[in-house]
Order: C-alpha cells, then sequence, then structure tokens
C-alpha cells in the first residue's frame, strides 16, 4: 500500500482498487480524495491564527519547525500556506509551542457541526492515543469516525470517549451520529 499526504494509504499496482494513473498524484487524488473528503472538511488550519500565533510568539518559520519537531521550515511554510495539515500530534505541538489552544488554530465549525474527529481533534489526541484510553480497538475507533457503524456504542464507551475528550456525554453521541452514513 502507497501511503496519503493524509495518514491513509492507497493500493499499489496489482492491489485490489488500483487502477493506471500517469503520476502518484493521480493515484492519490483518483482514489484517496474522496475517501478522506471528509478529513479535510473536518479538520482545516485557520492559517492567518498559526502565522499570527507564530509571529506573536517571534519564532521564524524555522525555530517553529525546531521546536515542534517537523524536518524543515518548509514544513511550517506548507502549514502556513493551506498545502499540507499537520498530523493531530503535530498539531498539539504547535499550540503548546505557540502558547494558544488547539482550537485557536482550527477553522472555527460550529457545535452542531462537529463530528467524532473532529473533536478529538480539539482535544488534541492522535486515534492512537484516544484509542488507548478508552480501551477501544483503533479500527473500531477509526470506523466510528467514519460513521460506518449503524447506531451509537453501549454507554460504557461514550462515557469514556466523553470523559477523554472532556466534553459530555451527549456531544460524542451527537457528533457520531452527524457522521453516521444512513
Amino acid at each position: 500500500m502507497g501511503h496519503s499526504p493524509l495518514g491513509g494509504t492507497f493500493p499499489n499496482r496489482g492491489q485490489i482498487g488500483w487502477r493506471p494513473a500517469e503520476t502518484d498524484d493521480q493515484i492519490f487524488s483518483t482514489y484517496a480524495i474522496a475517501r478522506y473528503a471528509d478529513v479535510i472538511m473536518s479538520y482545516a488550519l485557520d492559517l492567518p491564527a498559526l502565522r499570527e500565533a507564530r509571529r506573536a510568539k517571534g519564532l521564524t518559520q524555522g525555530q517553529l519547525s525546531n521546536l515542534v519537531g517537523v524536518a524543515s521550515a518548509p514544513r511550517v511554510s506548507a502549514w502556513e500556506s493551506g498545502q499540507q495539515i499537520p498530523h493531530p500530534g503535530q498539531l498539539r505541538k504547535l499550540a503548546d509551542v505557540l502558547e494558544v489552544p488547539i482550537t485557536q488554530l482550527l477553522e472555527p465549525v460550529p457545535v452542531e457541526d462537529r463530528d467524532l474527529r473532529r473533536l478529538r481533534i480539539e482535544a488534541g489526541l492522535t486515534i492512537v492515543e484516544l484509542a488507548a484510553r478508552v480501551h477501544v480497538a483503533e479500527p473500531t475507533l477509526k470506523r466510528w469516525e467514519r460513521g460506518e457503524v449503524k447506531g451509537l456504542p453501549r454507554r460504557l464507551p461514550l462515557i469514556e470517549i466523553a470523559r477523554a475528550l472532556r466534553v459530555d456525554e451527549a456531544t460524542v453521541a451527537a457528533a457520531m451520529r452527524r457522521t453516521q452514513i444512513p
């Protein structure tokens, strides 16, 4: 499997789902964009807010990249220009270094439109971290985030998820219902 810029995978030549394309970018765009469009929608950076927060701390892009632990200044530049999106762990480090809440670095989303993934991102947790905190397998949590499970999980996981995300149980239930495929 190949890896997408958003952390997912797409099929390599000879695997089910593979289709010929001239470039890897075309493979990504034809296979993964539809699958990961919801990721982009629930998790967009507020580009001016990121730039302003960095400048308010008096940091260059290179200094911020070192403090966050990413390869180089071009990565921060790509985040600030919207060409790339930091993964949740990097977003948490960005917020910590810039001394701002994660929500300040994200495009605003009305409470009634927040899905489970958005709640997790706002809490600064990766899927691995949330799965470990709520004692649920990562693939199960991913299916919940994508709305691939009919109905809500039993009450105990909802309570544990709410506690880990620092929101109430009703907020988690509403977020999960919002992403369920009818």
